[in-house]
């Protein structure tokens, strides 16, 4: 399973559990395909919001790894207290059932 087909049964989650989300989407340009940010490189894919809870969400396919940019955030995330997921094919289902169904 690739990335974005961990995306679409996550974001299907997300708005089915009542979570609000946002994700950015790279768009084609004449320059190759492009993300339009400013700040540093690595932010998580994913911020949910439901309730009193947080959290950032990494989608990744199979063998995809963290980068070190994502690594970075993942642990400045961590030390402030924030809630920091990877989402995987092998724990997708997991991830749904354990974190986002939960409270």
């Amino acid at each position: 399973m690739a990335a974005s087909a961990v995306e679409s049964v996550l974001e299907d989650a997300l708005r089915t559990l009542g979570w609000r989300f946002m994700h950015q989407r790279p768009a084609q340009t004449a320059r190759g395909w492009r993300t339009a940010l400013t700040g540093d490189k690595g932010f998580p894919d994913y911020v949910a919001i439901r309730r009193d809870r947080m959290l950032f969400i990494e989608a990744k396919g199979k063998a995809n790894r963290l980068e070190p940019e994502q690594l970075a955030w993942r642990d400045a995330i961590e030390a402030a207290g924030g809630e920091y997921h990877v989402v995987r094919p092998a724990n997708l289902d997991d991830f749904v059932r354990a974190v986002l169904a939960s409270r």
